[in-house]
C-alpha cells in the first residue's frame, strides 16, 4: 500500500505540486481496486469480406444524431446510443491492388504502399509499423499473455496477402484458424483456478479510504503551523483528495468482471458456428486481460455474390454485424462496456472492386465512458481524411498519447479530431 509521509506532504506543498504528487498514488489505487496490472481499455476489430454496399449500409439520416438504421444493420439497434458510424475515410490506390483482389485487412490496417498481386509476385508491404492492431497491442500488451489476438475462422488464408495482422513487411502474425485451436492456446493453463473469487473492490475502497482519512488528519495537524501561502496550497491538496475519494467510490461501484474459461468448442464446426465460438473466446480473453487487442475476420466468403449483386450480400453483412454486436454485448455483460471499443469494417469498403481510393467506413461501438461522442453519423469532408489519422486517434484513445502519425508519413497529419476531439 502506498504511503505519504508528513515530510513528503510538506515537501509537495513547498514545491507547489500538491496535486501532481498525488497522481501516482491515485493511479495505484485505481489499478488495485480494479484488480488489474495492465491497461484497462479493450480494442477489438471485426472485418467482413468483399464490400458492404450502400443500399445495405446507409442509414436514413435526418441529422447527425437523428437517424434510422438500415434494416440490414438492425443487429446494431440495441446499441444505437453507443455507436458511431464514421464515413468517407480515404486511402490511396497503390501498386498491387489487382482490381481489388488480395487487398485484405493487412493493407487496411497497415496502410502499406503495396499489397496484392503486382503482376509477377505477391507484394506484402504493409508498412514498417505493421498493422494498427499489432502496433497498439505490442505497445500496451507487453505484460499480457498475448500482446494481441488474431482470429481467422475457416483455416489458413487462401492467398499469402490474406492475413489480417502483420508485424511489418512480409511478417504476418499467426491467426487462430479454429475455435479449438484458439481455446487451447489462449486458455490452456488458465490464470484463474476454478471458482476463484472476484476482486473485492468494496474492501479495497475501505482500505484506501483509511489512508485518505489518515492523510486528512495529518493535514489538520499541519494547518496551524503553516503560513497563508502554504494554507492555500493545502486547501488545493485537500480538494484533490476529495476528487480521489470520488474516483475510488466510482471504481468500487463498477461491475465486477467475472473471469472464467468459456465453454470448450467442438473440434469440427461449420464456418458460422466457428465464428460464433471464436467471438465467445475473444470476449472472454479480452475480459480476463489475457490480451487487450483483438482482430477477427468473420467472413463468410461472398465473392461471387458480390459480382452478381445477389441478395445474400445483404444477409451476409447483417450476420457479420450480429457477430460484432454479440462481441460488444458480451463485453458489456462482463462490466467492460465503458472501457471497450469494438469496430466493424470491410477492407473492400462500399464497392466490390472499388479500389482503395474510395471512401471507407467504420462502425464503432462504445464511448469509453463518455470520452467519445456517440449516437451519431460522422460524415467526413469530401477530401476524405486519411485512414491512418483515424488509427492515430485509436492509438491515442488506448493511452498512446505519443503517437502522432501512422501509415504513409506524407499523408498522415495527426489524430482525427472530428472523431476523438
Amino acid at each position: 500500500m502506498p504511503f505519504v509521509s508528513r515530510r513528503s506532504l510538506l515537501r509537495g506543498l513547498a514545491l507547489g505540486a500538491s496535486t501532481s504528487m498525488f497522481r501516482p498514488l491515485l493511479k495505484e489505487f485505481i489499478r488495485e481496486a480494479r484488480g488489474e496490472a495492465g491497461p484497462a481499455k479493450r480494442l477489438a476489430f471485426v472485418f467482413g469480406q468483399y464490400s458492404f454496399p450502400r443500399k445495405y449500409m446507409d442509414p436514413k439520416i435526418r441529422t447527425a444524431t437523428d437517424f434510422d438504421l438500415n434494416p440490414a444493420t438492425s443487429p446494431l439497434a440495441p446499441f444505437k446510443s453507443e455507436l458511431t458510424l464514421i464515413r468517407n475515410l480515404g486511402a490511396p490506390q497503390g501498386p498491387g491492388a489487382n482490381g481489388g483482389h488480395g487487398q485484405d485487412e493487412g493493407v487496411y490496417l497497415g496502410l502499406g504502399t503495396q499489397f496484392g498481386w503486382t503482376g509477377s509476385d505477391w507484394a506484402t508491404n504493409v508498412g514498417k509499423d505493421g498493422t494498427i492492431d499489432r502496433f497498439i497491442g505490442k505497445r500496451i500488451g507487453a505484460s499480457d499473455k498475448f500482446s494481441s489476438l488474431s482470429f481467422r475462422p475457416g483455416g489458413r488464408p487462401l492467398l499469402p496477402v490474406d492475413y489480417t495482422s502483420w508485424d511489418g513487411d512480409d511478417q504476418p502474425y499467426p491467426a487462430f484458424a479454429t475455435p479449438l485451436d484458439a481455446y487451447d492456446k489462449i486458455f490452456g493453463g488458465a490464470m484463474l483456478p476454478p471458482g476463484a473469487p472476484p476482486v473485492d473492490t468494496t474492501a479495497l475502497l475501505k482500505q484506501d479510504q483509511s489512508l485518505l482519512d489518515f492523510t486528512v488528519g495529518e493535514i489538520k495537524v499541519l494547518e496551524s503551523r503553516l503560513a497563508a501561502p502554504e494554507k492555500e496550497k493545502l486547501g488545493k491538496f485537500t480538494e484533490s483528495l476529495r476528487a480521489v475519494e470520488k474516483k475510488l467510490t466510482a471504481v468500487a461501484m463498477a461491475p465486477v468482471v467475472s473471469c472464467e474459461n468459456p465453454a470448450k468448442p467442438a473440434a469440427t464446426l461449420a464456418r458460422q458456428q466457428a465464428v460464433e465460438a471464436q467471438v465467445d473466446i475473444a470476449a472472454m480473453a479480452l475480459a480476463c486481460g489475457l490480451s487487450h487487442v483483438s482482430a477477427m475476420n468473420v467472413g463468410p466468403d461472398n465473392h461471387d455474390a458480390n459480382h452478381e449483386d445477389a441478395p445474400s450480400v445483404g444477409t451476409d453483412n447483417t450476420w457479420r454485424l450480429q457477430q460484432t454486436a454479440k462481441l460488444f454485448g458480451k463485453l458489456k455483460e462482463l462490466g467492460l462496456g465503458d472501457s471497450s471499443l469494438v469496430l466493424y469494417s470491410d477492407s473492400n469498403g462500399l464497392d466490390h472492386h472499388g479500389g482503395r481510393d474510395q471512401g471507407y467506413f467504420y462502425w464503432v461501438l462504445g464511448g469509453l465512458g463518455g470520452r467519445l461522442k456517440t449516437g451519431r453519423i460522422l460524415d467526413l469532408p469530401a477530401s476524405r481524411p486519411y485512414l491512418g489519422d483515424f488509427y492515430v486517434s485509436l492509438a491515442n484513445l488506448m493511452g498512446l498519447q505519443d503517437v502522432s502519425r501512422f501509415g504513409l508519413p506524407e499523408l498522415s497529419k495527426g489524430a482525427l479530431t472530428a472523431f476523438s476531439g
